[in-house]
């Protein structure tokens, strides 16, 4: 990949539309004479996590995942959860995608090129990939993807709606696409990593997903929903031929002992997004192989700032003064992660690592009293979609009574937690992304804009919006950098989440995998597996 180009990323350190549960589960521009930056993919580079080597060709790769049931789907745009992820991460590709390092690099893109305020971005594919079915890969592909992410039936089309115009996307030439912006984004190729947002062939139903036709690592061979989901290594994959022959992802398990079991017994050889305490309990151990990162998911308590007494920014201040957050880590996730900040997503370029949060309950009591709220009572709504997220509600519970805070805890139906309503009206609730979180751009824009798709602290101001405007079209490196600080200050001092943790991607290994490293783009180093061998 010597020859992709593309804009200069900086250096890292991911109601209408669809529904938010799909988000759960789940850089700069150069100006003319600044040129475009080569961008070159590390994920070669390193197996040393699961053991070096060289590279063994054939075998079964088996992965232990927990059961979505019926609901399970192959299709990019209903993707949303962890079998889905899977699945679709290694059947297609997207035209960018986050590396090991957590920088933005092509994928099917191979060139991005903006014009000078980032309005309008020209797209050149990868010349000689074909699909599943043989086909070559063309513009007219592309056109026709992005035409389906306007559809409320996409997962994607939150991400994307508040950016593309999509009247005006045209076919440049056989390989080349120009894409014309609502707004600037000096990062927008960032928006374009996730898994809703792969290419499919033009005509290929985006809710049935037709012949399954991807141009991914691995080809369809069955799907079971619910049960398992069998893979052939795809013999002509433009980033390398996979190492393993099958790629087998059993999401039949109901628990997490029995995931666990498997993986110890040989029955799978992967056990990603393993618990926090088995992967404490396991590590070291020698038979398992536990790998971590930490990774710019984000885990927060989301106060509503236009419901009383979230209006009031010192009461938002008192909240954010409560929490220990290295206890909270050390308590809830058994230390897999970093405290966090308020500010996500963690290690994007430009992220404000200067501004950090203080524990001080007695700050938090004086806050209270001076705004009128001493004898507070604050409900949080909470549901346990996710590991962290009613232990979080109970966690602030307790830790408030130091701040003479009284908290009560409306534990809700997992089922209907993301129902809009009562989601995006909830005055105090938990909440957490493992998605949207590849870019400053990506988070701000889907949450901290006024005309967000997923504003749930409806924070926003004629200032905050007129600052995050700026810093998303901003193509100046050094311009940007100030910038992005100037509106997550902003956020930092007066805004509504209280982003508690940055949890680690933690995953299980056979002894016998090989060539899969920990990283910030995700589980199992990013989803993808063709790097994985056996021993």
């Amino acid at each position: 990949m010597a020859n992709d180009r593309l804009w200069t990323p900086g250096t890292a350190r991911n109601q209408s539309g669809p529904s938010r549960r799909g988000f759960v589960l789940g850089g700069l521009a150069a100006t003319a004479s600044i040129g475009l930056l080569s961008a070159c993919s590390d994920d070669k580079a390193s197996s040393a996590a699961s053991g070096g080597g060289s590279p063994k060709k054939g075998g079964t790769l088996t992965m232990a995942l927990i059961t979505s049931g019926t609901a399970e789907t192959i299709v990019p745009a209903g993707a949303v959860n962890t079998p889905d992820q899977f699945r679709v991460y290694n059947l297609y590709d997207t035209l960018f995608r986050l590396d090991a390092n957590q920088t933005v690099v092509p994928s099917l893109a191979q060139e991005a090129t903006p014009n000078a305020d980032a309005s309008v971005w020209t797209f050149r594919l990868r010349k000689g990939v074909t699909w599943h079915n043989g086909k070559p890969l063309t513009a007219d592909d592309l056109v026709y993807t992005i035409g389906t992410w306007k559809s409320a039936k996409s997962g994607g089309s939150g991400a994307v709606k508040p950016f593309i115009d999509f009247a005006k996307v045209k076919k440049v030439d056989s390989l080349t696409v120009e894409i014309p912006l609502l707004i600037s984004a000096a990062e927008f190729p960032s928006i374009l990593t996730r898994q809703p947002l792969s290419v499919i062939p033009a005509g290929q139903s985006i809710t049935t997903g037709g012949d399954h036709v991807g141009t991914g690592p691995f080809k369809l061979k069955e799907f079971k929903p619910g049960v398992r989901s069998v893979f052939t290594a795809n013999e002509s994959y433009w980033d390398g031929v996979p190492h393993v022959d099958t790629l087998v992802i059993d999401s039949s398990y109901q628990d997490e002992t029995a995931r666990l079991n498997a993986l110890l017994s040989g029955a799978a050889d992967l056990m990603p997004a393993m618990p926090f305490a088995l992967a404490s309990a396991q590590k070291g151990r020698g038979n398992v192989n536990v790998i971590s990162a930490t990774s710019p998911s984000c885990q927060s308590l989301v106060m509503n700032c236009q419901v009383k007494p979230f209006t009031d920014v010192r009461v938002r201040q008192a909240m954010k003064l409560i929490l220990d957050r290295e206890k909270m880590v050390d308590t809830l996730v058994s230390g897999y992660g970093k405290p966090g900040t308020d500010l996500a997503p963690y290690g994007a370029p430009n992220f404000a690592d200067d501004l950090v949060p203080q524990y001080d309950p007695e700050r938090a009591r004086a806050l209270l009293k001076a705004a009128g709220q001493e004898d507070m009572i604050a409900t949080i709504d909470t549901a346990a979609y996710q590991t962290g997220q009613v232990e979080s509600a109970t966690f602030f519970q307790q830790q408030a009574k130091a701040a003479g805070l009284k908290v009560r805890i409306n534990k809700r139906d997992v089922s209907s937690y993301f129902n809009s309503p009562p989601w995006l009206s909830y005055p105090f609730s938990t909440d957490a992304y493992q998605t949207l979180v590849s870019s400053l751009t990506t988070f701000a824009v889907n949450l901290l804009w006024s005309k967000s798709p997923y504003n749930e602290s409806h924070w926003a101001t004629p200032e905050s919006d007129k600052l995050l405007l700026a810093a998303m079209a901003e193509t100046n490196p050094a311009a940007a950098k100030d910038k992005w600080h100037a509106f997550q200050k902003l956020q930092f001092d007066t805004g509504g989440y209280v982003i508690w943790g940055n949890m680690d991607y933690v995953d299980g290994l056979a002894a016998r995998v090989k060539g899969v490293s920990a990283s910030p783009a995700g589980p199992l180093g990013g989803f993808r597996l063709h790097r994985a061998w056996l021993a």
